[in-house]
């Protein structure tokens, strides 16, 4: 008969193995992205220096399509609801000064707090205090319910 230390050192063993093997798996793949990332980053450079040095393209006109092309990808990649996010800029949220004043009090028998359905990226203080719940499919966003509403919201007093 084995004794209750003995099923809770192998529970242990058997839990510190897979997340040893989901760690490995992971740190793998960032490796792998990295080199395709290097390699195609390296591909493109020197497109790039090529087109440039025939006069086919200047750098300033690159700059500026580059940066239109990226507020249009970033648009599709948070539509997607791919990647994390965080607040971007990030501030320190124990002293933000600009901060909102809503008499959210008075108006909650008319909106029924209809901003805490919104969807919005938690700051890193957020996720590293854990008191915020986030969305495991979309991290770190802020967690709703199935009814839309914010987990954090008490629903019968709204608040």
């Amino acid at each position: 008969m084995e004794s209750p230390n003995g099923k809770l050192t192998e529970f242990v063993s058997k839990i510190n193995d897979a997340f040893s093997s989901g760690l490995l798996y992971t740190h793998t793949r960032i490796n792998d992205n990295t080199k395709k990332i290097l390699e195609s980053t390296s591909f493109l450079y020197s497109l790039i220096e090529l087109l440039n040095e025939k006069g086919l393209l200047s750098i300033e006109e690159l700059d500026e399509r580059k940066k239109k092309v990226a507020e249009r990808l970033v648009q599709r990649f948070a539509e997607s609801g791919m990647g994390l996010m965080y607040q971007d800029p990030e501030y320190d949220k124990y002293k933000f000064e600009h901060a909102a004043c809503v008499d959210c009090q008075s108006r909650l028998e008319v909106c029924k707090a209809t901003c805490c359905k919104l969807p919005f990226a938690l700051s890193r203080q957020d996720v590293e205090e854990r008191i915020v719940r986030w969305e495991f499919g979309r991290p770190y966003l802020i967690a709703h319910d199935t009814d839309g509403y914010c987990v954090q919201l008490n629903k019968k007093t709204f608040k």
